[in-house]
């Protein structure tokens, strides 16, 4: 419960607190159901990525945050919350309701967990919020 409430404290200043920018919204990845949707909010320079997942096979719910800089449409992310996995992304804006993001590396922390995503693939997501 407290990495909930923290990662919610720290999207308050990275978003919530004014009008939405460019790149704030909820995303779903083209093609991946499975994946769930992905939460974006942007503030001075810096972007949290919230991962929403569905839940697991014996129920338990995943998420995950990660941040980074973005420069000019394109950041490169690191985890900031995840008790699963720790993983880089790079994800490229292309449009005001499309990016482009493709894992780089992905170590699992816990042991019961594997990357489901290969790295060096880029997948397409859609804003629908």
């Amino acid at each position: 419960m407290k990495k909930i409430i923290s990662a919610l404290l720290l999207c308050l200043p990275a978003g919530f607190v004014h009008a939405a920018g460019p790149y704030d919204g909820i995303w779903t990845v083209d093609g991946l159901p499975e994946a769930g949707y992905i939460m974006t909010s942007e503030n001075s320079g810096r972007l949290i990525f919230v991962g929403l997942n569905p839940p697991d096979v014996d129920g338990s719910r995943r998420w995950g945050a990660s941040w980074g800089d973005i420069k000019e449409g394109t950041v490169r992310l690191t985890r900031l919350i995840n008790d699963n996995i720790d993983a880089v992304t790079d994800v490229v804006f292309t449009s005001p309701t499309t990016l482009t993001l493709t894992q780089r590396s992905c170590r699992p922390i816990n042991p019961n967990y594997n990357c489901s995503l290969p790295n060096g693939v880029p997948y397409t997501a859609s804003k629908i919020w």
